[in-house]
């Protein structure tokens, strides 16, 4: 077996460049360095991005950082930034931690594994104690006294589970003072997380999503609470009675404090800001949903909802940052006809539909028709230059739309996580929720479910239909813990591979075009390409792995074109573009760097237009020439 890695022989694209990308996405958390310089950190669903170069006079130039984790929730800097490089976030997959500047991550030990967590605050007398605190979805607080490095429980007197909001006082040596907003109250701690007490906030304006503490709170005992649909309440006497703030909005989804006295406040109206002295709540920034925050001596940046970051010097002249795309999208699908008619769909789950028009330059959004914006598979017509038609695999159903995009209808009911045509588009098939495979021959159907050979409750992973009626199908089977690939005809299925895995297990398929009885065809399993190879007379198809990326990295796309001058295969494991012409002679063909690219697509006219598209991470469609 051929056992390729990092230093395979590499060839070099001719040239690769982004097109375009949807609008940016939502950036969920944001953090400034606490060290001499202005580098900020901004973390998405798809990572954690930083950058340095803030100074108008230059174009931002925000970078993924390739080892961080994905789905932030949270994001903290270490006050003693400048000597330890520690950042910590917070995700729905745990707590993770970087001492090199976010170059390296490591997952976190906490008393429950893989916690939900929602808010992260250091000391403000780290440098001496370590202490930190995290607050989670359904644990309560979490608390380490050594830098992160041992957690523990710290949730005693705490009524609810779920920790929106955390401030420390800026006293805390001597007062040991510490906030907390939850769900249904506002509870505070004067013994450093070891107990907590309920505050006499107003019930029915809970939950609170967001806290902050006056610079002179030692002076003034000045808390401030943001809540999720009541607007802002403030203290002055150290949260012992409330009154509600004049901030014209109703969700207040981040406080900041700035070190001259204001305060800022990111609302489902935009940004506010208001000074120490009370004068009254000024916007800085006139966007609705204002989601997330950041404050420095010199900067202020905040994420909307679905409009990416934008950031100012001085409190004004505000500007995007263009180059921070940060939308979870997870599929591309170009037209049989792309060269001419320059049409493709980028999807993904919560993310729903986008659709170009010039070849990538621009794309539109086309969730306001769409039922549900789950969208986990996308498949054309195979005539969809002329009948314009596009079905998306929902948790709500099969949806259909026979305008491109622009109007849909609910096809099935059925809840579907694949669907696939033939390559004639004579026959339609999805995979639904509970492992099961329905047929129909057109997408009106009537739908008819197959027997299948695998276990009920099964999860799909891959599902191919051949114009000979032939399927091919990957499953994990949770109960063997393992991915089987099954290929055959309604009742008359054969198991071909069996091999170990686990439900994040990626499969690909790709088959030559066309209905020849006999032809070879691939499927990649994490790190593994396999070859089926169908002997002239023989029913059955003999399947050896060709491949093996020895580094571990998973082929998240499989991508190839059959033509006179032979077979033609493309592999991409995020970071890597491979290309082979014969399936045991691979070499490396691009390095994305930063970047990671989430799946390919041919040119339709390969290779007659050597083309290879690339979706990358965040949403960017990316494009490279062959040599």
């Amino acid at each position: 077996m051929n056992r390729p890695g990092m230093n395979s022989r590499r060839a070099t694209l001719h040239s690769w460049s982004i097109i375009g990308t949807p609008s940016p996405g939502t950036v969920t958390a944001l953090a400034f360095s606490a060290d001499e310089g202005s580098r900020v950190f901004a973390g998405a669903r798809t990572g954690i991005y930083c950058t340095d170069q803030l100074d108008r006079s230059v174009q931002d130039d925000w970078r993924r950082m390739p080892a961080a984790p994905l789905e932030i929730i949270a994001l903290a800097v270490s006050p003693t930034y400048a000597m330890d490089a520690t950042l910590l976030a917070g995700t729905g997959q745990g707590l993770f931690i970087s001492r090199d500047s976010g170059q390296g991550w490591q997952a976190i030990s906490t008393p429950m594994p893989a916690p939900v967590v929602l808010c992260l605050a250091f000391s403000s007398n780290y440098a001496m104690d370590g202490i930190i605190v995290a607050g989670t979805l359904e644990d309560g607080i979490y608390y380490s006294d050594s830098r992160g490095e041992r957690w523990s429980y710290r949730s005693f007197g705490l009524l609810d589970a779920a920790v929106y909001a955390l401030a420390i006082s800026p006293n805390f040596a001597q007062d040991e003072t510490i906030f907390a907003g939850t769900e249904t109250a506002l509870y505070y701690s004067y013994n450093g997380a070891r107990a907590w007490k309920e505050l006499a906030f107003p019930a029915e304006a809970a939950p609170i999503v967001s806290l902050a503490l006056s610079p002179r709170f030692v002076q003034d005992q000045t808390v401030y609470a943001g809540t999720e649909r009541h607007g802002l309440y403030r203290s002055t006497d150290g949260g012992q009675s409330w009154q509600s703030d004049a901030l014209p909005a109703a969700s207040i989804n981040a406080l900041g404090a700035a070190p001259a006295g204001r305060l800022l406040a990111a609302t489902n109206a935009g940004l506010y800001a208001v000074d120490d002295a009370g004068n009254g709540w000024r916007c800085l920034l006139d966007r609705a949903g204002a989601f997330s925050l950041a404050v420095s001596d010199d900067y202020v940046i905040t994420g909307l909802v679905n409009e990416g970051a934008w950031i100012s010097e001085g409190r004004s002249n505000w500007r995007p940052c263009f180059t921070l795309p940060v939308r979870p999208l997870t599929g591309l699908v170009l037209s049989p006809h792309f060269d001419c008619d320059e049409t493709g769909f980028l999807y993904g789950p919560q993310e729903g539909i986008w659709r170009t028009v010039d070849g990538g330059q621009t794309w539109a959004c086309l969730n306001e028709g769409l039922p549900t914006l789950d969208i986990r598979s996308l498949a054309l017509s195979p005539h969809f230059s002329q009948d314009h038609t596009v079905v998306a695999a929902t948790e709500g159903g099969l949806l259909v739309s026979e305008d491109a995009g622009d109007h849909w209808s609910l096809a099935t009911d059925a809840s579907t996580t694949h669907v696939a045509f033939t390559p004639s588009g004579k026959s339609i098939a999805i995979a639904t929720s509970d492992g099961t495979i329905q047929l129909a021959a057109n997408w009106r159907g009537p739908w008819q479910s197959i027997p299948i050979p695998w276990r009920r409750r099964s999860q799909v992973l891959a599902l191919a239909l051949a114009d000979n009626g032939l399927f091919r199908v990957a499953v994990w089977d949770p109960t063997d813990a393992v991915v089987q690939i099954w290929e055959g005809k309604p009742g008359h299925f054969v198991e071909r591979v069996t091999t170990p895995a686990s439900p994040t297990s990626v499969v690909n398929f790709w088959a030559p075009p066309g209905d020849a009885p006999v032809q070879n065809w691939y499927a990649s399993i994490d790190q593994q390409l396999w070859e089926f190879q169908v002997a002239p007379g023989q029913a059955s198809a003999r399947a050896h792995p060709v491949w093996d990326i020895e580094n571990g990295a998973k082929i998240l796309s499989l991508v190839g074109s059959q033509s006179t001058a032979g077979l033609t295969l493309f592999a991409c494991t995020g970071q890597i573009l491979y290309q082979s012409t014969a399936t045991n002679d691979w070499r490396a063909l691009h390095d994305f760097g930063h970047e990671r690219a989430v799946t390919l697509a041919l040119s339709p006219a390969y290779p007659g237009d050597i083309t290879v598209y690339a979706l990358l991470l965040g949403g960017s469609f990316w494009r490279g020439l062959l040599p």
